[in-house]
C-alpha cells in the first residue's frame, strides 16, 4: 500500500479504533481509546498485532499506557538503587521497607494516581546479591 501524505487517516476493519495517518515519512499510526500511540514507519500488519494486543488489555479492565508508565518508574527505581543493592544489603533493605511503607500510604489515600505498590515488583529487577565479589585478605605469619 503507497501512502501518500495528503491522503486521509485510514482506518483498519479488522481492529476497531486502529488508524493510519499518511505523512512524508510513511505515517503514524494510532489506537484511538484515550490517547494516541505513534510510530515512524508504517506496517498494517505490525499494527493489526500491536492494536490487537492493546485491545485486548483494554477489554481486560488494564490500561496499557498506565501499565508502561509504571514500569518504567519500577526501572527508574532499579537502576538508581542498584548499586547500594549490592554495596550496603542492610541499608538497601530498610530502604526498600520503607519505600513500600510510603507507596502502600499513597495507593490507600490516592488511588486514583497511585496504581498499586511498585516497590515489590523493582525487587525483581535488581541483581542478585550473590553476585557480590568478596576478597579475604591475611596478614602474613611471621
Amino acid at each position: 500500500m503507497n501512502l501518500k501524505p495528503d491522503d486521509g487517516p485510514l482506518t483498519d476493519s479488522q481492529v476497531p479504533g486502529l488508524m493510519i495517518r499518511p505523512n512524508a515519512s510513511g505515517g503514524k499510526w494510532a489506537l484511538r481509546y484515550v490517547a494516541q500511540r505513534r510510530a515512524s514507519a508504517v506496517k498494517w500488519d505490525w499494527a493489526r498485532v500491536r492494536a490487537l494486543a492493546m485491545r485486548g488489555q483494554i477489554d481486560s479492565g488494564h490500561d496499557p499506557i498506565q501499565e508502561r508508565r509504571r514500569e518504567r518508574v519500577m526501572r527508574n527505581f532499579s537502576n538508581a538503587f542498584a548499586s547500594a543493592w549490592i554495596e550496603c544489603p542492610r541499608v538497601a533493605d530498610n530502604v526498600f521497607q520503607r519505600a513500600s511503607a510510603i507507596v502502600e500510604w499513597a495507593f490507600a489515600a490516592y488511588p486514583d494516581h497511585v496504581m498499586c505498590n511498585s516497590v515489590p515488583s523493582a525487587r525483581a529487577l535488581l541483581p542478585s546479591r550473590g553476585a557480590r565479589h568478596v576478597s579475604i585478605t591475611t596478614a602474613p605469619s611471621r
